[in-house]
C-alpha cells in the first residue's frame, strides 16, 4: 500500500469507529448521485466510502453479504429508481452496435425455430429493452427480472404487453422460472447488468445453466482486460474494477460447466466485452 492508500484506510477506519450505523448508511447510499453532500458530508464520505470499499466489501467472503452491501450502496435513496429513470432518458441503446448483436441473435433463434422461447433480461433497469422484444416479437415471452422492487413496479406500470412480465428477482435465482419453462427454449440476455453479479453467483447462475437444454446466454457487459494483472482476482477469474462492478471472465466460467462458447469478443478501447454461449441443440 502506498503511503496515500494508508492515510486513507486509517481515516476511514477512524470514521468507522466513531460514526453512528446509520450514519455510515447514508454515507455509503450516497455512492449514488441523486443525493448532493454537503462539504463535512464529502470529506466523510471520501474517507469512509475508500475504507468500505477496500475493507469492509471486498474482503466480505459471503457473496450474500457482499450483495447486500453493493445493493445498498447503488439503490441509493430510491430503491434503485434514480439509476433506472436516468437511463431512461438521452441516450438511445437502440441504435448500438451492442444492442443490434443482442436483436440479431433473438431474431435468427425466432426466425429459425418452432419451440416456443422465452427471453428473459437479467438487470431490465428502465424494463424498455425487454419491452422493445415483446412488442416486436408478439410469439416470444419476454420476462424482465431487477433486485429493487420500485424498478420493477415503475417498469410495470410503464410498459404492458400480453407477452411481457417483469418479477423481483436476483441473476442467480433462475433455476425456478427454467423449471417452470422447461420446454421453451429460453435466451438469458444482459446489457451492463451481469458485470454487477457477485462472482460466486455468477458461477452458480451458470451451473444452474449446465442442468437445461435450450439456453442461450447473450451478454454485453463492461470488461477492463488492461487492469486484470494488476488487481487480484476476488473469485476465481474476477476482478474488481470500482464501481462496484466487475471484470468476469465468462469464457472460464462456461467453460468450466461445459457450456459451448459461441462468441466472446473484448473491445479493449471501449472496454466492453460480448459473450454468447449455449447448448448444441
Amino acid at each position: 500500500m502506498t503511503l496515500k492508500q494508508i492515510t486513507a484506510t486509517l481515516i476511514g477506519f477512524f470514521f468507522h469507529l466513531i460514526l453512528t450505523k446509520n450514519y455510515k448508511t447514508k454515507l455509503i447510499k450516497s455512492f449514488n448521485p441523486e443525493f448532493k453532500l454537503g462539504l463535512i458530508e464529502k470529506f466523510f464520505f471520501e474517507f469512509y466510502f475508500y475504507y468500505f470499499i477496500n475493507i469492509i466489501y471486498l474482503k466480505e467472503t459471503d457473496p450474500d453479504k457482499r450483495f447486500n452491501y453493493q445493493k445498498i450502496c447503488l439503490g441509493g435513496f430510491s430503491d434503485g429508481l434514480f439509476w433506472a429513470k436516468q437511463e431512461d432518458t438521452g441516450f438511445n441503446f437502440f441504435k448500438t452496435e451492442k444492442f443490434s448483436k443482442i436483436y440479431n441473435i433473438i431474431k435468427q433463434i425466432n426466425d429459425n425455430t418452432k419451440q416456443k422461447i422465452l427471453v428473459i433480461q437479467v438487470g431490465s433497469s428502465t424494463g424498455r429493452e425487454i419491452a422493445y422484444f415483446a412488442k416486436k416479437f408478439s410469439n416470444i415471452q419476454c420476462l424482465g427480472i431487477d433486485i429493487y422492487k420500485s424498478i420493477i413496479k415503475w417498469s410495470s406500470e410503464k410498459y404492458s404487453y400480453n407477452n411481457l412480465k417483469y418479477i423481483h428477482l436476483e441473476g442467480h435465482q433462475l433455476d425456478k422460472i427454467f423449471i417452470e419453462n422447461k420446454n421453451k427454449k429460453i435466451i438469458i440476455f444482459s446489457e451492463g447488468s451481469i458485470e454487477f453479479m457477485q462472482p460466486e453467483h455468477l458461477e452458480i447462475l451458470f451451473k444452474k445453466i449446465q442442468y437445461y437444454r435450450n439456453i442461450r446466454i447473450i451478454l454485453s457487459e463492461g470488461y477492463y482486460k488492461k487492469k486484470n494483472n494488476k488487481l487480484p482476482a476476488i473469485y476465481e477469474k474476477s476482478f474488481y474494477n470500482g464501481g462496484l462492478h466487475f471484470t468476469h471472465d465468462y469464457e472460464y466460467y462456461a467453460k468450466k460447466i461445459g457450456l459451448r462458447v459461441i462468441e466472446f469478443s473484448i473491445n479493449s478501447d471501449e472496454n466492453f466485452c460480448f459473450f454468447y454461449a449455449g447448448d448444441n441443440s
